[in-house]
């Protein structure tokens, strides 16, 4: 309908779904990938190995940054700016930061602010 359209609200009212809709599946495919990954993991010997928490956190928000703008959340970080190292498994932590960050997301009301950081400790 929007392409037979000559109204301009008609196309950007369009184009504004295609958006919505191209941010979820991005996001339903990342999450299979995850799911894929965490999956292979399962099924073979759990080794650990250095990984930067940095690098996981800072990759888990850029990829929800479409998710965020969505919502017109402020998706920010706050503490260490250099890498963090710990012995662990660096998908099934991506997979841990991730959820924290997608439930932050979900749960944060239209306009409000979601601040992920590090502080140079780790603690369990």
């Amino acid at each position: 309908m929007a392409l037979a359209s000559q109204q301009p609200r008609h196309w950007y009212e369009s184009l504004e779904a295609m958006s919505v809709t191209l941010d979820s599946t991005i996001q339903l495919t990342e999450r299979l990938l995850q799911l894929s990954a965490v999956k292979h993991k399962e099924q073979g010997e759990r080794r650990f190995s250095p990984v930067n928490l940095y690098d996981i956190v800072q990759n888990g928000c850029f990829t929800r940054l479409a998710q965020a703008r969505s919502k017109h959340i402020d998706l920010g970080y706050e503490g260490e700016q250099d890498a963090m190292w710990i012995d662990g498994d660096e998908v099934l932590l991506g997979e841990l930061c991730g959820n924290l960050l997608d439930n932050a997301l979900k749960y944060t009301p239209e306009r409000g602010i979601v601040t992920r950081g590090l502080n140079g400790m780790v603690m369990l």
